[in-house]
């Protein structure tokens, strides 16, 4: 698989957290070759210059993809930019803390988060069996 790839062939360490943001912060290509911009561009931007590391575009990215997606589009570039400048001049613990009360703007009483917010988050890990042929299970599972 292409994080076994990574991990053996490449030796990088937490390859998923590493390939969401590159998916964040990379541009890509088109099918006709056309250059795609990446999905947080100002926190692209701040992380090519090397104002931010990749602690804090961790940060950044996760409290971005917390925002409901009934958050206004517009909205939700200008949380990224703030998020992205905020970056430049915080420690990635002084970001979530910053992130938490920009959540907290967006959605105080939590009622924008629906059905499908949660459904793209939830998820269900079973780890590898241990020498008593145990497995750990942890995970993210919607209200019903």
């Amino acid at each position: 698989s292409v994080t076994d790839m990574m991990v053996v062939g490449l030796r990088v360490s937490e390859p998923m957290r590493r390939r969401k943001q590159m998916t964040a912060t990379a541009t890509y290509h088109g099918l006709t070759g056309e250059p795609l911009a990446p999905k947080y561009p100002t926190l692209a931007e701040a992380f090519a210059e090397g104002a931010v590391g990749p602690a804090h575009s961790r940060v950044v990215i996760d409290v971005l993809d917390d925002i409901p997606h009934q958050v206004d589009h517009d909205i939700k570039v200008n949380a990224e930019k703030q998020m992205a400048d905020y970056a430049r001049v915080h420690t990635p613990a002084e970001l979530t803390a910053i992130g938490a009360r920009l959540m907290a703007h967006l959605d105080p009483d939590g009622e924008l988060t629906d059905d499908t917010d949660r459904e793209q988050k939830r998820q269900v890990f079973l780890g590898r069996q241990d020498t008593q042929q145990m497995s750990k299970m942890t995970g993210k599972m919607t209200p019903e």
